[in-house]
C-alpha cells in the first residue's frame, strides 16, 4: 500500500499533469502494474490475489442489486456531505472539468470504465485480499472502505467513496469474485458522467421527485423505496448464504 502510494503521488501526478485525460488513464494503470509486479515477483496466486474468480447468476444479480441500493444511499451521503464541506467539493469538482473530454463515450472511458476496473483490481482485489488474511472480515472491510475514501483526497467526498468502497468490498466478498464490484463501480462512475455532461436531461428524467402534484409523490415514494430498499433487500437475500446452507 505504501508503495503504491508513493508511486500514485510522483509518478501518477506528474502523468496526469504532463498529459491531462491520457495522463489520468495513465496513472489508472499503475493500480494495475505495480501490485501484479509484486504479485509476480513474490510467487503468488495471481486468480487468489486479485479475487477473479467468475460467480453464479444470481450472486452477479444479487451483487448489482445491492450496488444499486448501495448508489441511492450514496447519492444521499453525497449531498449532506456536499452541504457541509461546500469548498472541498466545489475544489474536487474543479479539478475534475479539467479531464473532461467533449466526447461523451470518451469521458465515460476515462472516468468510469478505466476506474471500475483499476481500482478495484487494486482495492477490492489486491488490498482486500492482503486485508482478508490478516483481519477479521469486518475490520478489513472497514480498513479497505477508509484507504479508498482517503484515496480520493477530498473532505466532501470522503464519507461517500468510503461508504462505496465498503459495501463493494462486502460485494466482492460475498460473490467471491471481483466483477460485480467492477460492474457496480462502473454504474455510480458513468451516473456521474451523466450528469456532467447531461444535466438537463437528468433533471428532466426526474422530474417527479420535484413532487409537484399527487402523481409526482406517490411516483417519488415508489422510486425512493425501490431504490433504497427493495434492491438491497433482494440483492442482500440473492447474495446469502442460506440456500447453500440449506443443502449441506
Amino acid at each position: 500500500i505504501v508503495i503504491m502510494a508513493l508511486v500514485y503521488l510522483y509518478v501518477g501526478s506528474s502523468l496526469q499533469l504532463k498529459y491531462g485525460s491520457l495522463g489520468l488513464v495513465l496513472s489508472q494503470l499503475l493500480f494495475i502494474a505495480v501490485p501484479l509486479l509484486i504479485t509476480l515477483y513474490t510467487k503468488k496466486s495471481v486468480k487468489e490475489t486479485f479475487n477473479l474468480g467468475l460467480c453464479k447468476p444470481k450472486k452477479l444479480l444479487g451483487g448489482v442489486l445491492l450496488g444499486i441500493g448501495t448508489i441511492g444511499w450514496a447519492l444521499v451521503i453525497s449531498a449532506i456531505s456536499t452541504s457541509i464541506f461546500k469548498e472541498s467539493a466545489a475544489a474536487s469538482q474543479q479539478g475534475l472539468e479539467g479531464y473532461f473530454p467533449n466526447s461523451f463515450l470518451l469521458g465515460l472511458l476515462i472516468m468510469a470504465v478505466t476506474p471500475a476496473i483499476c481500482e478495484e483490481m487494486f482495492f477490492r482485489g489486491y488490498v482486500f485480499s492482503a486485508l482478508k488474511n490478516k483481519l477479521k472480515l469486518i475490520t478489513a472491510i472497514l480498513l479497505n472502505a477508509a484507504l479508498f475514501g482517503v484515496f480520493h483526497m477530498s473532505l466532501a467526498k470522503f464519507l461517500t467513496t468510503a461508504f462505496l468502497g465498503g459495501m463493494i468490498a462486502y460485494i466482492g466478498h460475498k460473490t467471491k469474485s471481483i466483477f460485480p464490484g467492477m460492474l457496480v463501480h462502473f454504474m455510480n462512475n458513468a451516473f456521474a458522467c451523466v450528469a456532467m455532461y447531461y444535466p438537463m436531461r437528468l433533471v428532466s428524467a426526474f422530474s417527479f421527485l420535484a413532487m409537484r402534484n399527487t402523481a409526482d409523490i406517490w411516483l417519488s415514494i415508489i422510486f425512493v423505496v425501490f431504490i433504497a430498499i427493495v434492491c438491497p433487500v433482494f440483492g442482500s437475500k440473492l447474495l446469502g448464504d442460506k440456500y447453500t446452507q440449506n443443502n449441506s
